[in-house]
């Protein structure tokens, strides 16, 4: 499976931006994902931002410089990014946010089977359902400087989300009615409406986005599609987003 090393666009969609999902009961779905954003560009870095599960941060964004271990072999930090970010947001490194924190090791070893020489930068944002629009807007503005349209070309930004939680399939699809709505058409629906755990990822993604962005979703499904249990669902919804031209 060749990578597109060229950065090409695929049509009149150049994606810099996607949400895929960090439960790993959703791994095919990962997998394809990933897949299919080779076939469509070659990003020199991944920018991550994962919620905050275990409530291990004391800071409102945490940074690292560490490396993953992988199957496929060894994901490195962009030091210098890292570096540069931790000074922008005036934080300290905090490793141990890290080592158990699903949101970031689900799908890192999918960038190294996919991208093998892209490096990360990852960031865990603490808080879940309630966004702090400060500190999440401050963090919006910091990586403003690694989104511009030539940053783009060589990032890409991930949002590691899942959706819906602890319902059954109807308060399911009643929140992801909500959530798609945005996910079609953030143009002209608020971030707001989105149903997930990492609303400060969408509330950033959105910042960034400036109501330019275009969407596609690749995947929607739920774990009661991928497992067949119908109690306690999460749902998932796997998109990329390009600029409008």
């Amino acid at each position: 499976m060749s990578c597109n090393k060229n950065n090409k666009t695929s049509g009149d969609f150049f994606p810099w931006a996607g949400i895929v999902s960090h439960h790993n009961l959703a791994r095919e779905y990962i997998d394809k994902w990933f897949f299919y954003l080779s076939k469509t560009r070659y990003p020199k870095r991944f920018f991550i931002i994962s919620p905050d599960h275990y409530k291990l941060s004391l800071q409102h964004y945490s940074l690292t410089e560490g490396f993953w271990k992988t199957s496929f072999g060894v994901v490195e930090s962009d030091v210098y990014i890292v570096r540069e970010m931790k000074d922008q947001l005036n934080i300290d490194l905090d490793d141990r946010v890290f080592g158990i924190e699903h949101g970031v090791y689900t799908i890192i070893p999918y960038i190294k089977k996919y991208f093998p020489d892209s490096k990360v930068v990852v960031i865990v944002t603490s808080g879940d359902s309630e966004v702090n629009t400060l500190t999440a807007g401050y963090l919006a503005d910091v990586l403003e400087n690694y989104f511009d349209d030539e940053g783009k070309i060589e990032n890409f930004l991930i949002i590691s989300s899942d959706f819906s939680h602890n319902g059954n399939l109807i308060e399911t699809n009643i929140n992801d009615e909500l959530s798609k709505k945005y996910l079609l058409n953030s143009a002209d629906v608020s971030w707001n409406t989105v149903i997930c755990d990492n609303r400060a990822g969408i509330f950033v993604l959105d910042r960034l986005g400036k109501k330019k962005m275009k969407s596609r979703i690749i995947f929607h499904t739920n774990s009661m599609e991928i497992s067949g249990y119908d109690q306690d669902i999460t749902s998932y919804f796997f998109t990329f987003f390009g600029d409008i031209k």
